[in-house]
């Protein structure tokens, strides 16, 4: 049974839970109000009573559980989605100036002022070369690549314990 399957199985249990305990208010009231001569009755209609309530209370209980649970699981998934979309978001950053070069120098205009150089070929790679190292320095120090989980753990760690020594 999917996710959606236990949703609807935890809502009718809740919903038959909360229409027994409703009747049997009801029964309750009316055993109470008309029949209070069988009081041999009575312990048994309270007893089914405290049961469903305590049903309904258990239903409800795990209707917030499985809902939190669900809150946790989209919670990770979301952030594994924005560490993806963080990548590749570094990736264009670093493509894109890159292109944008070759696209210039991929024009066939007669008149770039590099075209006719000696070494403009060597030149432009240098410059994409170089680009590209700053880019990655950049976001290297940033802490948006290059990064494993083990060592942001370490990190986040050692700021508790120095936040702990300072207190």
């Amino acid at each position: 049974m999917g996710r959606k399957g236990d949703q609807i199985g935890f809502i009718l249990l809740y919903e038959v839970a909360g229409r027994g305990r409703d009747d049997m208010d009801a029964v309750a009231d009316l055993v109470c109000q008309r029949l209070v001569r069988v009081t041999q009755l009575l312990p048994f209609f309270r007893d089914v009573h405290d049961h469903l309530l305590r049903i309904s209370d258990l239903a409800e209980g795990y209707r917030d559980l499985v809902s939190s649970l669900f809150d946790i699981h989209f919670a990770v998934v979301g952030n594994r989605t924005n560490d993806v979309m963080k990548t590749l978001a570094v990736l264009s950053a670093i493509i894109l100036p890159l292109s944008l070069i070759a696209g210039i120098y991929g024009m066939n205009f007669k008149h770039i002022p590099e075209l006719e150089t000696e070494n403009g070929y060597w030149f432009t790679l240098g410059a994409m070369g170089l680009i590209t190292i700053l880019l990655l320095i950049y976001f290297w120090r940033r802490g948006w690549i290059f990064q494993r989980e083990s060592v942001l753990e370490i990190e986040q760690s050692k700021e508790v314990i120095d936040d702990y020594e300072e207190a």
